[in-house]
C-alpha cells in the first residue's frame, strides 16, 4: 500500500507540473488558467472517440438530474468544441469546456497524460491531490462528482 501511494504522489507531482506548464483554450479560444485560485475542481481528461468518457458523461447525467456541475473542467484532447456535443447529449450544464491549444499542445498532453478518461483532482492551491486513470466505477464516481457539483472539497 505505502508503494502505491508513493506513485501515486509522484504522478500527482509530474500532473501538476505538466497542468500548469499547458496552455488551455475556452470555448471563444482564449487562453485560460487550468486552475482558478480558491477553487477546488475536477478536471476530466476526454476524447471525442473514447467511448469509456462518453460512459462516464452518461453516468454523471444521471447522478446530476440537471444540477450543474460547476467544478467540472472538461478537457477534450480534440479541443473545447468537441466536449459541447458530449455535455449536450447527456444533458450536462455548469462545466467548463477547455481544450488544447494548438496542435502540438495537443501531442504533449496526449502522450503525457495516462488515457482517457482520466479525472484529475485539484485543490484550492492549484495542486493535483488525486488521480483515476480509467472508467470510474458508480460507488467511485459519485464521490468525484460530489465535488464537481460543490459538495466537497476532494473525492
Amino acid at each position: 500500500v505505502v508503494h502505491l501511494q508513493v506513485v501515486a504522489d509522484r504522478t500527482d507531482h509530474h500532473l501538476t507540473e505538466i497542468m500548469m506548464a499547458q496552455d488551455f483554450h475556452d470555448l471563444t479560444g482564449q487562453v485560460i488558467p487550468l486552475h482558478t485560485k480558491g477553487e477546488p475542481a475536477i478536471l476530466m481528461i476526454s476524447s471525442r472517440t473514447c467511448s469509456w468518457c462518453k460512459r462516464a458523461l452518461k453516468d454523471l447525467g444521471v447522478m446530476s438530474a440537471g444540477r450543474p456541475l460547476p467544478r467540472l473542467k472538461l478537457l477534450t484532447l480534440e479541443g473545447a468544441g468537441e466536449g459541447v456535443a458530449m455535455l449536450a447529449k447527456e444533458k450536462l450544464t455548469g462545466a467548463q469546456l477547455i481544450g488544447p491549444a494548438g496542435s502540438s499542445e495537443q501531442v504533449s498532453i496526449t502522450f503525457r497524460y495516462p488515457g482517457t478518461p482520466t479525472f484529475v483532482a485539484i485543490d484550492r492551491n492549484g495542486r493535483v491531490v488525486r488521480t483515476l486513470p480509467g472508467y470510474p466505477i458508480p460507488d467511485e464516481m459519485k464521490h468525484w462528482y460530489a465535488v464537481m457539483v460543490g459538495d466537497q472539497d476532494v473525492p
